[in-house]
């Protein structure tokens, strides 16, 4: 008999879990569970008030960063790191889909920064935590993506999407999903 996630149990005690975009969807139930299951989660969201909702349901203190701007992930990562002496799993879940091509503070396009620039960015700067030992299982990234990443036409010379139509965030969106589908793979080995 196949089993299911909810037929499945793991103890999590005493690990520390992150988890960006955690405060609706797929990030606020992955909090809960995790949370119920005994981890330390640590749920970080771009919305104070929903945030601190799923982070006062788990018993747990809200991390705020808006990913659309690349000094409040900076920041976070100070935060996590002055916090966690050890980080087990970041769940990088934050990101979404916007209908009309907007540039970030930083002069990225939105959709490209949020759902892959930034959580790029936020794994290089805790990598040194998630590397160090003393763990009898090393630390796990997780990168959530979409099946929308297979429609997608990665174009080296575009990535900020300015020659090309935005098709009302869905034909940039799958592009942005391939790109989480890349990070994660490339981010196997430096956790060995």
């Amino acid at each position: 008999m196949k089993k299911t996630l909810s037929d499945t149990q793991h103890d999590m005690t005493g690990k520390t879990v992150v988890i960006t975009g955690a405060s609706s969807g797929i990030g606020a139930a992955a909090a809960r569970r995790l949370a119920a299951q005994g981890a330390n989660v640590l749920p970080g969201g771009r919305s104070p008030e929903r945030t601190a909702a799923i982070a006062a349901e788990i018993g747990a203190e809200p991390l705020i960063a808006d990913f659309a701007d690349l000094t409040q992930v900076r920041r976070l990562a100070g935060e996590l790191l002055d916090r966690c002496e050890r980080i087990d799993v970041l769940a990088n879940n934050a990101g979404g889909l916007v209908s009309q091509r907007q540039d970030t503070r930083d002069g990225h396009e939105l959709t490209f920064q949020a759902n892959h620039l930034a959580p790029f960015l936020l794994t290089m700067l805790l990598l040194p935590r998630l590397r160090e030992g003393g763990r009898a299982t090393p630390a796990r990234v997780v990168t959530t993506s979409s099946l929308g990443n297979r429609f997608g036409r990665l174009k080296l010379d575009d990535l900020e999407w300015r020659r090309r139509r935005y098709g009302g965030g869905w034909i940039c969106y799958p592009v942005r999903r391939q790109c989480s589908g890349f990070q994660a793979g490339g981010e196997a080995d430096p956790l060995a």
